[in-house]
């Protein structure tokens, strides 16, 4: 038998959590990017 109860979590894990989590990985990199880039010494 599918067992929906599954399902739905993985949906609502990757549809909600997922997509914040790389937009903060995202912007992250992107700081410590900068930090390289325009350090100054």
């Amino acid at each position: 038998m599918f067992d929906w109860a599954k399902s739905a979590f993985e949906i609502s894990i990757v549809s909600a959590i997922l997509p914040a989590w790389f937009a903060y990985l995202f912007l992250e990199g992107i700081r410590v990017g900068r930090k390289k880039i325009f350090r100054t010494a």
